[in-house]
């Protein structure tokens, strides 16, 4: 047995006696009843310490400690150790310690990197990881994806965003609810035929009197299913985790019998963790019922109302009347003032009135007044507003000012507009609002915008809209909420100054563009100042130097309070609580961007460049400064655990003299100060530490004549001047594929170009394929346009034909009234003639024809008297002297009378015979009347019957036109939640399209990199004019730029078929003592002069010993390869195709050599055995890989041998003297191939 193992035997032994004593020992009464401490296991759950630990396992007490720690927290979370204390709710509380214990805190490296993340937001804002971005501003990054990101692109993305904003600052206001907290709210509001919604956080609760909004998300659009809801209520509310929107509207026309009426229908959606909302509850009413149970206050104002406010002006203790009249309106529910139009609705308003935070409350019926006497000071403020009795509806209230007869003092009257007010009632009747008073702010942002982008940005114009765009919260008090960056757009205005910029910067900085970089930075941020013409820094209103263009982040100067922090391990959220975390992460960028300047300039390796990277390296470490004083020690107080308790719980601010640090001295300081933690510090900021470093190295290797990679440089003076048809070619084709390439895409890969060209091919095949599906999801989105608009109208249609039928329905009806009307008229003719045939002659008539008939006889009987008178009178009655008396012509008087008598009665008897005849006859025309009566009543009867049967069939074409339109409503309803709609065909265009892009701005850089590769082995004059012409079109979403590519590369594959089997191969073994022309025909003189610190005075093949490098240079242009063949190699181009090193030396057993051979780009190989040795493992000529300098002219090649590590003698290893001292010559194997030019 090992000692080892016996030792871990006799500590294991040691461990279990010493817990078979602790079992034995300890009293254990403690333990509820019915538990119990027996074995090692149980010994474990008791201690929370792992009593079966082996000797092989590293720890310490503060580490078991700490575990312990995590374990008892585990075990309480999970219910092991008994329900939780009431004093660690808020450690469950959202954001909290315990709350985010599995994501991040129950693990140490998780802590630790959400606590740096915290502390440092700044070094991880990203603009294009953010989250919580507006709409507005996904469109914005969605249209810059969408094609090469150019600053005319870039303009017309923040036109289109600041017109949206420009649509949104006009948003009428509908509804606000409270939220799942009582600290949220949620406001809907309806522009363009769309309906919106948005978020607002308040710093404390809406009950209290003095909560204010902190946080005004942006809008978000709400199903685009809502149509024409009732009186515009449209509500947002939390439900079961997530959010809910609710709406009614009229379903379709009915009539019950007692009139017409609508149907109801409401209408439940949710808001879906994917963005999608999805319809959950639909219900249909009779009648209309509010059926939302949570408590609304809604607004629609109409431009012309206002509150009215009256101030006193005249002298103490004057009153005077106030007298309301109830006016309800169910499309205007605001206070208004006008002429009183009475209307009988049946409802019951509360009238409040509110006199310095003091209401004064009745309730009214239409119809009724209501009159108080309110006592009113000098400069006193009245608010009126009316609401219905379930606090849900602000309703309309006309109302007149009466003044008291007695009171002689005027009074002054003024107008606010309440048009952007969010109203909210709370249960006892008092209001709140929100004024959003924006519109000619940014009505001014458009016309800055329409001149320059310049102007648009500019800091004067971002000062005035934070003065212009105050906004008030519990208006009736003017309280004032803040300026226009923290108001109910702010997010919307630190996109457009902030984040948009900031946005296409990054970008332009990816695709190394630099100048556009810049430029857009500077938008932010420019580390000289802002200056005016004569050169003079400006200053902001506060009199300090103007380093930042963004207005919010110039006037932070100070970094907040840790205990101001949001608990969020988001660092956008904790930049936008403290925005010197966005200064942070600007001013970070602005030094990657200087430094990624810096290398690009450094990697083209020419003295003018290399001075240009200086420059860079240096304005970054002048912004930096000198580096921080860190002063590392190991010391430690070793406090107790209650001590240093005591001092985290009073923290202190960061700065030692109680104030906060600013800017700079944070940066100085290292943001190592005292940070209210005790003992314990946060951590360096190792991103911001790091810059040093990487500046330093830089600046190094510039100093000391070596690549950024750390070789050494052997570079001419001055570069050889460019070929004027390259810089042409290189010109013309920035227009361009290209220009679409940034300088590093277009870097040598190392690959040949038949790999290269497969690959450039796969990804131009999946190219068309994306473009395919671009191509088909826009004819869908197109197709599902044109489906819905022609749904949409076939609706509008069936609904016309539905009131069509409707009406003709009411017009059968009317008219069959009107037949009935007439029947009725009919029928009473035919009562009426058949009474009058059924009562024949009158008695008046029968005593008539009686009378007629008397007065005959008795005419009859004066006749025949008349004739015996007549003969009477002719006999004398007087007898005398003579005779007389007698009328000897009466008799044939009498006769005449008795004719004439006669012919009366003959009259008279015609005359009965005539009235008896037209009574008959009267009679017959009765007889006929009724007869004909009853022949219209059986003609209307018909009609009747013919009209009751089109009423049938008209409402069963009214049952067929509300089936079809309710059928066709249920189907544009399920057409509009259908997944594969309108909806997801407009993402997928936007999503492919975007992808597309990027697809091609992945496939472009294989392609150019294939030319790249043809060009390094057949000369750039056959492959410059391929990839010069633009395939990519914005008009038409970059469509068929595949194909476009597909032709280039096959001019590529020509190219490659017409040379790649031409060329004469030829080797050239070059002995750099023979080049130096050595008499001796070694270097072993010459190196050991070198060795000893002498200097080479070789002009040519040059030796040097430098910081421990021995490097050995040879200029191949001294070589005269282009003679070698006289006539055969006269006329062409020279192409390197592998260069070999053979050093003669003594090597040890097993032993390599640690060298490097670079040329004047920048490319090197290492060498390890020194025979022909090329750089590689095995030399393959056919493989698919370049061989190092292959593709170069052998005849303007500078070589640089470096030997590493050639240290004094005696110097601990490594150490490559001894081989550098055996070192006889240095062999150069040179393989080149000859082509035409």
């Amino acid at each position: 047995m090992s000692i080892s193992l016996f030792n871990q035997n006799l500590k294991e032994a040691r461990r279990d006696a010493l817990v078979s004593h602790y079992l034995a020992t300890h009293d254990f009464s403690s333990l509820p009843e019915g538990s119990s401490v027996t074995t090692a296991d149980d010994l474990y759950e008791y201690l929370l310490l792992d009593t079966k630990i082996s000797n092989a396992v590293t720890t310490s007490r503060l580490a078991e400690a700490i575990s312990s720690l995590q374990l008892f927290i585990h075990r309480s979370l999970e219910g092991y150790e008994g329900k939780l204390a009431d004093t660690a709710t808020p450690y469950l509380a959202q954001d909290a310690f315990l709350n985010n214990w599995d994501q991040y805190n129950k693990r140490y490296s998780t802590w630790a990197g959400k606590e740096k993340l915290r502390f440092y937001a700044g070094n991880y804002v990203e603009p294009s990881l953010r989250i919580g971005k507006t709409e507005l501003f996904e469109k914005l990054e969605n249209t810059l994806n969408q094609g090469k990101l150019t600053s005319i692109a870039a303009k017309n993305s923040l036109v289109s965003f600041v017109a949206d904003m420009d649509d949104f600052a006009y948003m009428k206001f509908l509804c606000a609810t409270p939220g799942n907290k009582d600290n949220v709210l949620f406001i809907t509001g309806f522009l363009n035929e769309k309906y919106y919604g948005r978020k607002v956080l308040l710093d404390t609760s809406i009950h209290n009197d003095d909560c204010k909004p902190i946080l005004w998300e942006g809008w978000q659009s709400l199903p685009p299913n809502i149509k024409d809801p009732i009186k515009n209520v449209v509500v947002l509310n939390y439900k079961s985790n997530n959010l809910q929107c609710s709406w009614s509207s009229y379903d379709k026309l009915i009539n019950d019998g007692s009139g017409l009426g609508y149907l109801i229908r409401n209408y439940t959606w949710v808001l879906k963790r994917n963005g999608n909302w999805q319809l959950t509850h639909t219900e249909v009413e009779n009648t209309f019922i509010n059926s939302h149970s949570y408590e609304a206050s809604c607004n629609n104002i109409d431009e012309k109302t206002y509150n009215m406010f009256f101030s006193h002006q005249g002298g103490e203790g004057n009153k005077y009347h106030l007298k309301g009249v109830l006016s309800y309106d169910i499309k205007a529910r605001e206070l208004v003032i006008k002429n009183v139009e009475q209307l009988s609705e049946n409802t019951k308003l509360q009238l409040v009135v509110e006199l310095d935070g003091e209401a004064i409350s009745d309730r009214i019926n239409p119809g009724n007044t209501f009159s108080q006497l309110i006592p009113l000071d000098k400069g006193e403020t009245l608010t009126i507003a009316a609401y219905d009795s379930y606090n849900r509806y602000a309703s309309r209230l006309d109302f007149k000012l009466k003044i008291d007869s007695n009171f002689s003092s005027p009074y002054s009257f003024s107008e606010k507009d309440t048009s952007n007010n969010v109203w909210l009632v709370d249960a006892n009747n008092q209001q709140k609002y929100f004024t959003v008073d924006t519109a000619s702010l940014f009505g001014q942002l458009s016309e800055n915008l329409e001149a320059n982008t310049e102007n648009l940005l500019t800091y004067e114009n971002q000062k005035l809209i934070a003065d212009n765009g105050l906004w008030y919260y519990n208006g009736d008090k003017n309280v004032v909420g803040g300026g226009a960056f923290s108001g109910p757009y702010s997010q919307y205005l630190w996109e457009l100054f902030f984040h948009a910029p900031y946005l296409i910067a990054t970008r332009f900085a990816t695709e190394q563009r630099f100048e556009e970089a810049e430029r857009w930075y500077k938008y932010i941020f420019n580390s000289a100042g802002y200056r005016d013409e004569d050169g003079h820094i400006l200053t902001d209103e506060n009199g300090q130097p103007r380093y930042w263009n963004c207005y919010p982040l110039q006037q932070d100067v100070a970094w907040d309070s840790l205990t101001d922090m949001p608990a969020s391990t988001d660092p956008d959220v904790i930049a936008t609580a403290d925005p010197m975390h966005y200064k942070l992460a600007i001013f970070q960028h602005t030094l990657d961007l200087l430094i990624a300047r810096g290398d690009a300039a450094y990697r083209l390796l020419e003295r003018d460049t290399l001075t240009e990277a200086k420059m860079y390296y240096i304005q970054a470490q002048q912004l930096l400064g000198p580096r921080p004083d860190i002063r590392m020690t190991n010391t430690w107080d070793n406090p107790t655990l209650s001590a240093e308790a005591d001092v985290i719980q009073d923290p202190v601010t960061r700065s030692g003299e109680g104030v906060p640090l600013t800017f700079a001295q944070w940066l100085r300081a290292g943001d190592a100060n005292e940070m209210g933690d005790g003992d314990f510090l946060p951590p360096y900021n190792d991103v911001l530490l790091a810059y040093w470093d990487k500046l330093d190295i830089r600046l190094y290797n510039l100093r000391h004549n070596l690549s950024l990679d750390g070789q050494p440089l052997s570079l001419p003076l001055f570069a050889a001047p460019v070929d004027p048809a390259e810089l042409h070619r290189q010109q013309s084709g920035g227009n361009g594929i290209q220009g679409d390439v940034s300088p590093a895409d277009r870097a040598d890969t190392g690959w040949r170009y038949p790999l290269l060209a497969v690959k450039a091919q796969e990804a131009v095949s999946r190219l068309r394929e994306f473009g395919s599906g671009l191509l088909a999801a826009l004819e869908k989105q197109d197709s599902e346009k044109v489906t819905m608009l022609l749904q949409s109208q076939q609706s509008s249609v069936l609904g016309l034909q539905q009131e069509i039928a409707q009406n003709n329905l009411d017009s059968l009806n009317a008219e069959l009234a009107a037949l009935n009307s007439s029947r009725e008229g009919l029928v009473l003719n035919q009562k009426y003639y058949t009474s009058l045939i059924n009562g024949d002659l009158s008695a008046a008539e029968v005593a008539g024809l009686a009378l007629r008939g008397g007065s005959m006889v008795g005419n009859t009987a004066a006749a025949i008297a008349l004739f015996p008178a007549g003969v009477m009178r002719a006999i004398p009655n007087i007898f005398g002297l003579a005779n007389g008396g007698h009328d000897l012509g009466a008799p044939v008087e009498a006769a005449a009378q008795g004719l004439q008598v006669s012919a009366q009665v003959l009259d008279q008897a015609a005359a009965i015979s005539e009235i008896t005849a037209s009574y008959r006859r009267r009679a017959e025309d009765w007889r006929q009347q009724s007869e004909l009566a009853a022949k219209s009543i059986e003609e209307t009867d018909n009609r009747i019957d013919s009209l009751k049967a089109q009423i049938a069939m008209q409402q069963k074409q009214i049952a067929l036109a509300e089936m079809e339109y309710a059928n066709q409503q249920a189907y544009l309803d399920l057409y509009n939640s259908c997944f594969t709609g309108l909806t997801l065909y407009s993402w997928m265009v936007s999503r492919l399209s975007s992808l597309y892009y990027q697809l091609y701005d992945a496939t472009i850089p294989v392609c150019i990199q294939a030319r790249e590769a043809l060009k390094r082995e057949f000369g750039s004059s056959k492959t410059d004019s391929i990839f010069s012409t633009p395939v990519w079109n914005d008009l038409y979403q970059g469509l068929l730029a595949g194909e476009g590519l597909t032709t280039e590369l096959q001019k590529l594959e020509n190219v490659w078929i017409q040379n790649s089997a031409n060329g004469l191969e030829a080797t050239r073994t070059v002995s750099l003592a023979a080049v130096r022309g050595e008499e001796s025909g070694s270097l072993s003189a010459a190196i050991a002069d070198v060795l000893n610190k002498g200097t080479d005075k070789s002009a040519v093949g040059k030796l040097t010993l430098e910081n421990n490098i021995f490097s050995a240079v040879l200029d191949m242009s001294t070589l005269q390869l282009a003679d070698d063949y006289g006539p055969t190699s006269s006329n062409k181009t020279l192409f390197t195709k592998s260069i070999a090193v053979t050093l003669p030396t003594l090597l040890g057993p097993y032993q390599d050599i640690a060298a490097t051979l670079s040329d004047d780009k920048g490319t090197v190989a290492t060498l390890s055995h020194g025979i022909q040795d090329t750089g590689r493992f095995v030399v393959n000529f056919d493989d698919s890989r370049f061989l190092p300098f292959e593709g170069r002219d052998p005849r303007t090649m500078t070589l640089t041998l470096s030997i590493f590590n050639v240290k004094d003698a005696g110097d601990a290893a490594p150490n490559q003297r001894s081989i550098v001292e055996n070192l006889s010559d240095i062999i150069f194997h040179i393989r080149y191939i000859m082509r035409n030019r």
